[in-house]
This record gives structure tokens, sequence and C-alpha cells, in this order.
């Protein structure tokens, strides 16, 4: 009886760490946003940067000594897409960028790509979206970026025009987030973006070291959010 009292102790004390570092419900202040369910977890959060562009994403994630770690995946919110249609000219393409919105997207990049991924040319997208081009044998891949909006990269094709629409924010795919995050209490939550493509390499306790001091370098700040009991997914 007793060694099943004592087994039993030792259960109870290696499972509840895992469970004390489940977090549930959504976090946020002004644009910035945690939100978890079980093990998942869907961020939108700000790069921290002067520019204070957007990153969002989603995927599952593990709290290890104040290290959010998260393993994005695809991302359900909106992405930035491209549709192709029939050349009209055998000599000149065109690109159109629009808004999610449907609206012309002026001032985009558009970047020709070799096959290395070294831009050939690159023009900006006019006030009606538009942005021409001579169709060129060495063009591989099209590229198409704007500040504050999520980045799209796609294959060329010399018999088609193409479409892009531009999602607002960047979106972080396959990648591994990681996050600095302390509790203050039990409805906030202190942040700090630490990279948003983690590589712990042969150590990941190394490489955790790494991220904090490249952090604390360059006086990255934190931010508090607080917990709200109506759920927030996405900011789109």
């Amino acid at each position: 009886m007793k060694q099943r009292i004592f087994h039993f102790l030792i259960l109870l004390f290696l499972v509840t760490p895992l469970f004390a570092q489940q977090f549930e419900g959504s976090y946020k202040y002004n644009n910035d946003s945690i939100c978890f369910t079980g093990d998942k977890v869907i961020f939108n959060l700000s790069d921290f940067s002067a520019l204070q562009s957007q990153i969002v994403g989603e995927g599952t994630y593990a709290y290890d000594d104040n290290f959010l770690i998260i393993n994005t995946g695809d991302y359900s919110g909106n992405k930035s897409s491209f549709s192709k249609q029939e050349l009209e000219s055998e000599e000149q393409a065109s690109l159109s960028v629009k808004g999610i919105e449907g609206y012309p997207f002026s001032g985009a990049l558009v970047e020709y790509l070799s096959k290395s991924g070294k831009p050939i040319k690159s023009s900006i997208s006019n006030e009606e979206g538009l942005a021409e081009f001579n169709i060129n044998d060495k063009i591989k891949t099209i590229k198409v970026s704007h500040l504050g909006y999520n980045d799209i990269i796609f294959d060329y094709d010399p018999k088609s025009n193409f479409e892009v629409i531009l999602a607002k924010h960047n979106v972080i795919q396959n990648q591994t987030v990681l996050i600095e995050l302390k509790e203050e209490s039990d409805d906030e939550i202190v942040v700090r973006l630490l990279t948003e493509n983690f590589v712990k390499g042969k150590s990941k306790e190394k490489a955790l070291d790494k991220e904090l001091k490249r952090a604390n370098k360059a006086n990255v700040l934190s931010k508090r959010l607080k917990k709200e009991y109506v759920s927030t997914f996405y900011n789109r």
C-alpha cells in the first residue's frame, strides 16, 4: 500500500508542472493579442520595433521557464494570394495588386527573381495597382511585398498575367516563434517577442540564452496584456 502511495506521489509530482504550464483564454492590449485554447495558440503581435508592424500566426506551444515556444503551422486567417489570367500580348505582361477589400494597391514592391532568387528587375505598383514588365525567360519567381503586409512569392508563368491580393500583417507559418512570457497575475501577462524564427540547434538552453541576450542588448521592450473574457482570435 505504501509503495502504491509513493508511486502515486511521484506521478503527481511529474504531472503537476505540465498542467501548471498551460494557459487558457485571450490576453489583449490595443492591437496585440495572444489566445490560448488547450495546447493551441493564436497570436497577433507588433514586432516591437519602431515601425510597429504586426506578425500573426497560430500553432501548438510549450511553456518552458518563462519562454513561450510556438511551433506555427498553416495560418487560417487572411493571407496574401495570387491568380493567373490569360496573357494578351506576347511581349508585355502585367501584374495588378489589390487589397483584401478589392481596391487597387499602389506602392507595392514587385520583384522579378532569377532561379537563384536574385532580382532581375523590380517595379512599383501605380495608383491603379498595376506593374507592367517585359516577358523574360530568366524570371523564375515573382515577389510582391509592402511594409506591414504579408509578402508573397509565386512561380512565374510567361503565358500569364497576374493578380495579387495583399493581406495585412506579416503571416508566420512553419517557423518557431519565441516569446518571453511572465505571469504577473491570474489575468495579466508580460510578453516580449524574442524572434520569429527560433532555431534551437544542438542545445536548446544555449539557443534560448542567446536570443534573450540579443533582445536585452537591442533593448527590446516588453508589453503587458490583460485577460479578456470574450475570446479575440484575429485582428483582420
